[in-house]
Order: structure tokens, then C-alpha cells, then sequence
């Protein structure tokens, strides 16, 4: 693997720093990736997708494996880059590799929810959990964090729901049991997956039976 050698290089974050400007960078690609998803035939859609992530696949593998690729990737995406990416698969990988399995697997309600609350609930819960999180309830995963995660993923599925129109009889149940769905996705860790990878797969799995179980697909 390569190794960043220019001393010149800012650091990049640790894991247990807030880095708000790496969750903006996550937050934004995911909308993106939303917008195209609704505005793009399916085909398209999936298409432009499988693009998108062959060529980060690509530039990460030159960039593990040169260090001329290695210290262009240090230098333009210090600054949403930590420490334990410089030696391995950086968490965009992971974040489009989670995202286009969903979008390709699930049905697009699905698809779109899980991936919305990806795309703020996991942040949402890494930063309440770094500034409040007292009490560790799993490895590095707080209890504050875990229920900030939940908050916002009930009121990220609620929207969804009402601006669809999907199951509105029963859409204070449904998205409690969404929230929890996503709190669960963000919490419990699946062997070393990162989870920008395990975290939209979970929750589409599991919004997948909630929709069977409640008649969300009409």
C-alpha cells in the first residue's frame, strides 16, 4: 500500500474527532445521488450509479497502491479523510458500494428511505454521540447518539411517508418502528463492514418487511 510521505500535508481527523466538513461532504454526495435517483429513469439511474462507484473503486485502488495517487487523494480530500482511511478503503467506497446495491436490490420507496436516513441520521448520531456521548452502550456507539439517530430517523421516515402518501393510517407507528429500524441499522456493527456499507443495506432489508407487514407497497 502506498504511503503519504510529505510532512507539508495537514493531518487528517481521527475517528473520534466531530469532523463536520467530512459529514457535509457524506450528507451532499447522498442527496446528489437521491436527486439523480428521482429525476433519471431507473436504468439511467443505475446505470450512472455503477459509473460513479467503478470509478471510485478505481481511483481508491490507485491511490492504495501509488503514492503519486496516494498524496493527490491526501491533498484534496484531507479534509474529509481520517486516519485509518490512509491505509484502506476509504468510506466513499463503502458509502457507494451500500447505496447502489440498495437502489439496484430494493424497490425505490425503500431504496430512498434507507438511503435518506443515511444520509442523516448516521450523521445526526456521530455528532451528538462525539459532543454527549457519556453513556457507551456497543464499542464506540453511545446511548445519546443512538437516540438522536432514532429522533431523526422517525421524523426523516414521517415526511417520506406523508409526502407519499404511504401508509397515513398508521403513520405514527410505522415511522417510530422506521426509526428504530435506522438506529438499530447505525448501531449494531456486521463484522468490520464499514457502515456506510452495512448501514443502508440493514435498513432497506428491514423497511423492506415493515412495508410487507404494513401495506406500504400499494
Amino acid at each position: 500500500m502506498a504511503e503519504i510521505h510529505d510532512k507539508h500535508i495537514r493531518p487528517v481527523k481521527e475517528r473520534s474527532d466531530l469532523h463536520i466538513s467530512r459529514k457535509i461532504f457524506h450528507n451532499l454526495g447522498i442527496i446528489s445521488i437521491l436527486v439523480v435517483y428521482h429525476n433519471l429513469s431507473y436504468q439511467n439511474a443505475i446505470q450512472l450509479s455503477f459509473v460513479m462507484t467503478a470509478a471510485i473503486l478505481i481511483f481508491d485502488f490507485l491511490r492504495l497502491k501509488t503514492k503519486f495517487f496516494s498524496d493527490v487523494a491526501h491533498r484534496t480530500f484531507r479534509r474529509v479523510m481520517r486516519e485509518n482511511e490512509m491505509n484502506s478503503w476509504s468510506a466513499t467506497t463503502h458509502l457507494m458500494l451500500g447505496v447502489t446495491t440498495v437502489i439496484l436490490i430494493f424497490p425505490r420507496e425503500v431504496a430512498t428511505l434507507a438511503v435518506g436516513m443515511l444520509a442523516f441520521g448516521d450523521p445526526i448520531s456521530s455528532i451528538v454521540g462525539v459532543l454527549y456521548g457519556k453513556d457507551k452502550i456497543l464499542g464506540n456507539k453511545s446511548l445519546q447518539g443512538t437516540m438522536a439517530g432514532f429522533a431523526i430517523c422517525t421524523i426523516v421516515a414521517g415526511l417520506f411517508y406523508y409526502s407519499k402518501g404511504l401508509m397515513l393510517e398508521r403513520i405514527v407507528l410505522v415511522s417510530i418502528l422506521s426509526g428504530l429500524i435506522g438506529a438499530i441499522s447505525e448501531l449494531i456493527p456486521v463484522g468490520k463492514m464499514d457502515d456506510n456499507f452495512s448501514f443502508p443495506i440493514l435498513a432497506a432489508a428491514m423497511l423492506y418487511i415493515l412495508f410487507l407487514l404494513f401495506g406500504g407497497f400499494s
